[in-house]
């Protein structure tokens, strides 16, 4: 097999792969099979093995959160005021539950990490390193919910016109 980077030769080899992620540290899978240049040493990762790592990295970052104190997590009721949204918006938002807040079950409650949250509000991605020997990010541009939109009757409703002047 052709190296799509430099041309040379791919051989198959089949070992412990190890991979370093900005918020979790490193992390690693054995007996993985994967294809490595022999001139510029690129990796190539079949399916199978890019499945298993995506795997293992999310098997080490629910571990490391359920770590953390019960203390540093508040509820869904308590995410979505501070956020200023309905609890209904915070679990359907996309970005909540691609893992934008840290969040985790507490006797079937589903609860969210306090810093992260701040984080959230701020910067619109509420991840942070959780391993002390992982690489601190730069923050991404900051996501604000969509606010409702205006209508005749919330515009009347909050007093915001004088005078209404009905169609015949």
């Amino acid at each position: 097999m052709k190296c799509n980077n430099c041309g040379g030769d791919s051989v198959e080899v089949v070992g412990t792969v190890r991979e370093k992620d900005p918020r979790i540290g490193e992390y690693e899978i054995q007996n993985a099979k994967y294809f490595e240049c022999t001139s510029c040493n690129v990796r190539l990762y079949p399916v199978e093995t890019a499945r298993r790592l995506d795997a293992e990295r999310k098997r080490v970052l629910v571990s490391m959160i359920r770590r953390r104190p019960i203390g540093e997590f508040i509820s869904a009721a308590e995410t979505a005021e501070y956020l200023g949204v309905t609890r209904q918006a915070l679990h359907k938002h996309k970005r909540v539950r691609k893992g934008f807040i840290y969040q985790t079950e507490v006797s079937g409650k589903t609860v969210y990490h306090r810093m992260s949250v701040e984080l959230f509000k701020k910067t619109g991605d509420g991840r942070f390193p959780l391993d002390e020997t992982a690489v601190v990010l730069s923050p991404v541009r900051p996501f604000v919910f969509p606010q409702p939109r205006t209508t005749k009757s919330s515009v009347v409703a909050e007093g915001k016109v004088k005078y209404v002047i009905k169609k015949k």
